[in-house]
C-alpha cells in the first residue's frame, strides 16, 4: 500500500489532475488481468471485463479525451502513476486472503504498517514545514479518518463479500461522486458528454458487480 500512496501522490504534483485520474482508473483493468491470467481466485467472466472496459471508457469521456493528448510529456510521472495503479490492483488481489477476518483487522494493519514506514521516511527526507495552517491539518485529519481509515474498513468488507473485481468498481464510482459533488456544491452544470460518461460508468459498475444465480 505504501508504493501506490507515494507514487500517485508524487505523480499528481507533476502531471495534470485529469490525466492522473485516468491513469489511476487503470487499477480495475489490472485486477481483472491478474485474476484472469495468474490467481484465478474468482471467475473473470466476459461480463466483468465488459464492465471494466465500459467503466474506463466512461472515466475518459467524463474527464475529457483531451487529457490523453499530453501523454508522454512527463513520462516518468505517468509511469509512476501507472505502477501505482498496478500496485493497487495487486493489493486488492492479496487482500482477498483476509476474507475470514473482520474487515477492521486488515484495514488497521494496512494503515498502521503504512504509517510505520512512511512517517520516519517523511521526517528524514522532507522535514516538517515551519508554517502549517490549522485548516491544512484538519484536511489531513479528515483524509486520514474518513478517506483512508473508514474507507479501508468498507474496502476489505467488500473484498470479502463481492470479490476483488467487483470491488474495483469503486475506482469508477469516485468519478461519479466527484461529478455529483461538483454539481451540488460548486454549482457546475453537466454537459452532454458528462451524461454519456456517467451512463457508461454506471453500466460498467452494474456489469462488474451484478450477481446472478449460478454466476459471479
Amino acid at each position: 500500500m505504501v508504493i501506490p500512496w507515494v507514487l500517485v501522490a508524487w505523480a499528481s504534483r507533476i502531471i495534470d489532475a485529469k490525466l492522473t485520474t485516468i491513469l489511476n482508473s487503470l487499477s480495475p483493468l489490472f485486477i481483472f488481468l491478474i485474476t484472469w491470467a495468474v490467481t484465478r481466485h474468482e471467475p473473470a467472466t466476459g461480463r466483468k471485463f465488459l464492465g471494466v472496459a465500459l467503466g474506463f471508457a466512461g472515466v475518459v469521456v467524463i474527464v475529457g479525451p483531451s487529457a490523453l493528448a499530453g501523454m508522454g510529456s512527463h513520462l516518468t510521472a505517468e509511469l509512476a502513476c501507472v505502477v501505482g495503479s498496478l500496485a493497487y490492483g495487486i493489493a486488492a488481489v492479496i487482500g482477498r486472503r483476509y476474507d475470514k477476518l473482520p474487515s477492521l483487522v486488515p484495514a488497521a494493519g494496512s494503515v498502521l504498517t503504512g504509517a510505520a514506514i512512511l512517517v520516519p521516511l517523511a521526517l528524514v527526507l522532507e522535514p516538517w514545514p515551519e508554517h502549517v495552517s490549522g485548516r491544512s491539518l484538519a484536511a489531513v485529519g479528515a483524509l486520514a479518518i474518513f478517506s483512508t481509515g473508514a474507507a479501508f474498513v468498507v474496502y476489505f468488507r467488500l473484498l470479502a463479500t463481492i470479490g476483488s473485481i467487483a470491488t474495483a468498481s469503486q475506482a469508477y464510482l469516485r468519478i461519479v461522486i466527484g461529478v455529483g459533488l461538483s454539481v451540488l456544491l460548486l454549482g457546475e452544470r453537466l454537459e452532454p458528454a458528462h451524461w454519456v460518461g456517467l451512463a457508461l460508468v454506471v453500466g460498467g459498475v452494474v456489469a462488474m458487480t451484478l450477481q446472478r444465480k449460478g454466476l459471479s
